[in-house]
């Protein structure tokens, strides 16, 4: 379910530490209480960074005691989860096709148009001069509407849109199930 606007329910928060107003996807939800942490996650992620800036020693020695406490729980690497599930990247990109077929025929248009030769694109992205580079669609009407972004760029204009657009699939405190 996605956040309607609502001028009930504002989308912007006040943040208590450094007092800038900011769109609510800014603050941590907590998922039991349905209710905004005060603190912005920039706030928290400084605060964070300070506390283990002061206490790394005790935080090393705290990770170690719990991997050797909890060795079903160690992280493994990427590349051991994709041979433990072979087949998990085909699947995910089937049921993205599935789901969402006129954006992977833009993309396979696109796509022919630069192998072609058509469609000029740039080496270096558009934003930040960096690269390598992907196709970024602004939107999904027209194959020749392209821009070149890397990565970071190419997922910081997603997260742009997916904030603006009231962030997903979370409700309003009183839409929780109480059981």
């Amino acid at each position: 379910m996605y956040w309607p606007y609502d001028p009930e329910h504002p989308l912007t928060k006040v943040c208590t530490k450094c007092g800038q107003e900011k769109h609510l996807m800014e603050f941590h939800l907590n998922y039991q209480t349905g209710k905004r942490r005060p603190d912005c996650k920039a706030c928290r992620r400084a605060q964070g960074r300070r506390y283990y800036a002061e206490n790394a020693p005790a935080c090393r020695q705290k990770a170690r005691a719990y991997r050797a406490a909890h060795p079903e729980r160690a992280r493994e690497t990427v590349r051991a989860w994709h041979r433990r599930h072979p087949g998990w990247q085909r699947d995910y990109y089937r049921r993205y096709k599935q789901r969402y077929p006129r954006r992977n025929a833009v993309r396979q248009v696109s796509r022919g148009l630069v192998e072609l030769g058509l469609l000029e694109v740039a080496d270096r992205c558009a934003d930040c001069g960096g690269g390598p580079i992907e196709l970024h669609h602004p939107d999904y009407s027209d194959p020749w509407r392209v821009v070149p972004l890397c990565r970071s760029c190419h997922m910081r204009r997603h997260n742009a849109e997916w904030r603006r657009t009231g962030g997903g699939p979370v409700k309003y405190p009183e839409e929780y199930d109480d059981a």
